[in-house]
């Protein structure tokens, strides 16, 4: 079973990206800080993380830098799930190699879409 790390400082959201990967048959892991994240990223290697943009601290995009940075064998996918919606903010995210992009808020279908690009359904 594939597994997600969701990032996302809102509660609700996790909650309804957790729920609808679980109806994808895939095991959700939710964290609120990027700090945590990033520490479950290199212990758990997780197949895809869904991330907010907009984070205290470290934000989606600095996150992405520092995964992207890991050693070869840390190479999850990144699916960006937040309010932004600037092209230009598209285009920074997917050049620092993000895998996808959903504009807030996810649905059924179009986490399903991104998740099928990336071949983890």
């Amino acid at each position: 079973m594939a597994t997600v790390l969701v990032l996302d400082d809102c509660r609700t959201t996790c909650m309804m990206i957790e729920s609808l990967l679980d109806s994808l048959g895939l095991q959700a892991s939710v964290v609120s800080s990027s700090a945590d994240a990033l520490k479950i990223c290199i212990e758990q290697m997780p197949d895809a993380i869904i991330l907010d943009w907009n984070m205290p601290g470290m934000d989606g995009l600095e996150f992405q830098s520092k995964i992207r940075l890991l050693p070869k064998g840390h190479k999850p996918k990144i699916i960006f799930c937040t309010v932004r919606d600037e092209y230009a903010d598209i285009a920074k995210a997917m050049s620092g190699g993000a895998d996808g992009f959903i504009i807030k808020p996810a649905t059924l279908e179009t986490l399903t879409h991104h998740l099928q690009r990336v071949g983890l359904v």
